[in-house]
């Protein structure tokens, strides 16, 4: 049997990727874990992002996404058609869409946030590339996961988690003048 022609690696050759289109991919995947991983060292090293810090969720985002992405890196550079790529591009492209138009929406665009999702985004390209049969499902991510971010900002549902998990961070951010003071 001759695994080669279904992307595997064939006897005797090394498995990773061997066209230049499958390392692109590779590299993006491994940027954007870096590029996450170095947003969620921040807040541990003292220097948080003025735009994505305040709640629960963008503590854990960063670190779910350098996993993710560490994750990805590893399984496209098995084979860039294993099974688990498509189903998790859906994912990523319409988590990355939504938080893109919101953040532009409530004008606190970061930097580092916009590096991952412009990322990921293009992994997301490359792979479709690679295989045709996820452009559709590149396109349904991007489309819905802009409109979801006009439709429920993602600023909702963080404060809802951070008040039922972590309430006296939402009493930190109140005003002065709506907190009692001794």
């Amino acid at each position: 049997m001759d695994l080669t022609a279904r992307g595997g690696s064939g006897e005797g050759a090394p498995p990773g990727p061997r066209d230049g289109r499958a390392k692109l991919l590779v590299i993006l995947y491994a940027l954007a874990a870096l590029v996450a991983a170095g947003l969620g060292a921040g807040p541990l090293l003292g220097l948080p992002c003025e735009k994505c810090t305040g709640g629960l969720l963008p503590m854990i985002v960063p670190w779910v996404g350098a996993t993710g992405y560490g994750w990805l890196a590893f399984l496209a550079f098995r084979s860039h058609r294993s099974p688990w790529l498509s189903p998790t591009l859906g994912l990523y492209v319409f988590v990355h869409a939504c938080l893109t138009v919101e953040s532009f929406g409530l004008h606190r665009m970061c930097a580092g946030c916009l590096a991952a999702a412009a990322l990921a985004v293009l992994a997301a390209l490359v792979q479709s590339w690679l295989n045709p049969g996820d452009r559709l499902t590149l396109v349904c991510s991007l489309v819905l996961g802009s409109l979801a971010g006009f439709l429920h900002p993602f600023d909702r549902v963080d404060y809802w988690v951070t008040r039922k998990a972590w309430p006296a961070k939402i009493l930190n951010a109140a005003p002065r003048s709506w907190t009692r003071t001794g």
